[in-house]
């Protein structure tokens, strides 16, 4: 999220509210939201099927998933379809909530089939490099690749099957829903990406 948002977010912020001091702090994989209960952070825009009944949330955005590949690679020359798709090895992204490994698994599960993962990352930011030098795909939201392409020498394609997009939300605790400086802070968010 952070390399989606705070590009966008900060330059403005910079401008709007020049006295505003943000203090960016990576979500601990599997307990995001505990650090709302916690009082670790004031808020956590991300993908959290689950939140409890004390947080709240503001939806900001859908985010759907693409295919990467290198430029050249082999499947470009050829009918791109699912076949295509599980013919080569797979970076499987396992950042955060696995949410799209979980569906590709899934839906290749219920076909009998399954990619073969040559190696499972934790950042989504060092995969277009991984895939520039390999005959590997990765599958990534589409807002990375798109941003990579300036710095990676790769190909974006469709999904080669129907993945939901991930719904990317804004939580924060119950206690902060009626201060004024949060919420002005959430509403400030939320234009700015919405």
């Amino acid at each position: 999220m952070q390399y989606t948002l705070l590009p966008r977010l900060i330059p403005r912020l910079a401008v709007d509210a020049p006295h505003f001091q943000l203090r960016i702090v990576p979500a601990r994989p599997q307990h995001g939201l505990s650090m709302l209960d916690t009082n670790h952070v004031d808020l956590i825009a991300g993908y959290f099927p689950d939140p409890t009944p004390d947080l709240r949330t503001r939806f900001l955005y859908q985010e759907p998933a693409v295919c990467i590949v290198r430029e050249g690679h082999p499947c470009l020359r050829k009918r791109w379809d699912l076949d295509a798709y599980l013919r080569y090895g797979h970076l499987d992204l396992a950042a955060h909530t696995r949410y799209f490994s979980t569906a590709i698994d899934r839906i290749l599960m219920g076909q009998n089939r399954s990619r073969r993962i040559a190696a499972t990352l934790s950042s989504y930011l060092v995969c277009p490099f991984i895939v520039q030098d390999s005959d590997l795909i990765a599958t990534m939201p589409e807002s990375i690749a798109r941003a990579m392409k300036g710095s990676a020498r790769i190909v974006s394609l469709k999904v080669p099957m129907t993945l939901p997009p991930i719904a990317v939300s804004l939580y924060w605790h119950e206690r902060y829903q009626d201060d004024p400086a949060h919420a002005w802070l959430r509403q400030y968010l939320a234009s700015v990406i919405g």
